[in-house]
């Protein structure tokens, strides 16, 4: 199977690099994916989109391997997946919608509460003075 491992490249220690992957990370899954007898090639995702693109489809991969990261907005989490899919190529972990209703904390408690799911209390604080500290009860 041909696979194309994606990922951004820790390159310092900025608060917008922290979920970025190491070099050491990157071999290892890139070894770990060989050994099981696939052909692999790696991707660093950082640059522009459009160059991520090219390569993907010059490459052809049956399937992502992705760990990669967005690095603006709110859903940057999501941006790989979503061109993943329009691109039309399976990839592994969570799909778009996923991502980014997760990234988002309100969103997500309030889908799940919508659909059931109980959830602890909360609220959205934009300013100090929309706390409510009153309407928050605490087992």
């Amino acid at each position: 199977m041909r696979i194309a491992l994606t990922h951004n490249l820790r390159l310092s220690d900025a608060e917008e690099e922290a979920e970025f992957d190491t070099e050491e990370t990157v071999n290892a899954l890139a070894q770990a994916i060989e050994r099981l007898g696939h052909r692999l090639e790696r991707f660093e995702v950082s640059g522009p989109a459009s160059r991520t693109v090219s390569q993907l489809e010059a490459y052809s991969p049956d399937l992502i391997f992705n760990t990669a990261e967005g690095r603006r907005g709110r859903f940057r989490e999501a941006f790989y997946p979503a061109l993943f899919e329009e691109l039309g190529i399976p990839y592994t972990g969570s799909d778009a919608y996923a991502l980014a209703v997760t990234l988002d904390k309100q969103l997500t408690k309030m889908i799940l509460r919508e659909h059931g799911v109980r959830t602890p209390g909360w609220q959205f604080v934009e300013r100090f003075s929309d706390l409510k500290p009153e309407a928050l009860h605490f087992p």
